[in-house]
């Protein structure tokens, strides 16, 4: 798995964010700098604008989330699930496998475009990290079942993501595109997925209408719905997560960071972080996906992500490395 993984020429560890990192921040934005630097010129699939660096934000605060290219520009796409382990290993970290994923895209190559990507994230005081594993785009939806992954008619698969849950565990979450965009259909889906809130779809398509009226009406204000199923390492539904670009459901312009923030005001959220380290950057084509999670205790929660330039986004030093 580790073929064709290059190392970045020395001086590339040093840290993109300006200050003193502290605690997990210096494993952290080391492993960021680490990835980044080789792919300064590359153009990636990752973001609208290229950009091989995604920075989220949570309506309930906590640390930014990254999710980067960590395999060099020049890997082939096969090598790419085992360039971003050795990357993430050679800075203390161990990424959750799972081989039958990478035997999926091993079986349909030509339906590749990333092959794979690394999420970070600071959690309990550690750095969590998280491998988002493409699948080929014209996989069998089937042979997910086969490998006893639930499957929904008329969904696409898009990647999967591997995460340790705080037991060791590992939480596997696959995402897919070509959901329904009404009421009904979600609500559908919901079901079908054994998520029995019959009030959930209900509800986030009435948070949105209050944030930007018309953008969920009788359907939602975007051409590609892409949802994700979070499931546990036995089996059980621990999440569903809506997918959304950010520019369609709140519309362009200088409207769109303060309906954000309204989202994140009305989940209970503070968007006072999101709103000082996105200052810099308030070019509503930097706004990437935003992602509505329901739980099956009722909660709901936000997250979207920003194409970013770690050396020009005003991020809060001191905030991102607590």
């Amino acid at each position: 798995m580790l073929e064709n993984f290059s190392t970045p020429a020395p001086g590339h560890g040093a840290a993109p964010f300006p200050g003193r990192p502290l605690g997990p921040g210096r494993q952290l934005t080391a492993l960021v700098a680490d990835c980044l630097a080789p792919a300064t010129n590359m153009k990636s699939v990752l973001t609208a604008d290229g950009s091989p660096l995604e920075i989220g934000f949570a309506a309930h605060g906590g640390t930014p989330r990254y999710t980067l290219e960590a395999a060099s520009p020049g890997t082939p796409v096969l090598a790419r699930v085992g360039a971003v382990h050795a990357r993430a290993l050679r800075h203390g970290l161990a990424l959750p496998c799972d081989e039958r994923f990478v035997a999926l895209q091993r079986a349909a190559p030509a339906g590749l475009e990333f092959g794979a990507w690394l999420g970070l994230r600071v959690r309990d005081g550690d750095v969590a990290p998280k491998i988002y594993v493409e699948l080929p785009r014209d996989l069998d939806p089937q042979l997910l079942q086969i490998l006893g992954h639930p499957v929904w008619r008329g969904l696409s698969p898009r990647l999967v993501g591997l995460s340790d849950d705080r037991d060791g565990g590992v939480v596997t979450e696959l995402y897919f595109g070509g959901a329904p965009a009404t009421r009904g259909g979600l609500s559908s889906l919901f079901l079908e997925a054994g998520f029995h809130d019959v009030r959930a779809v209900a509800r986030l398509f009435d948070l949105l209408q209050v944030v930007n009226p018309g953008a969920a009406d009788k359907r939602l204000a975007c051409h590609d719905v892409g949802v994700s199923f979070a499931h546990g390492p036995d089996g059980r539904l621990l999440a569903i997560s809506v997918l959304l670009y950010a520019d369609q459901v709140f519309g362009g312009g200088p409207n769109l960071r303060p309906r954000v923030a309204r989202l994140f005001e009305l989940l209970g959220g503070d968007p006072a972080a999101y709103l000082a380290d996105t200052a810099a950057a308030p070019d509503p084509a930097r706004h990437g996906i935003l992602s509505l999670t329901v739980t099956p205790d009722g909660a709901m929660a936000a997250h979207i992500g920003l194409s970013a330039d770690p050396l020009s986004l005003n991020i809060q030093q001191e905030r991102l490395i607590q």
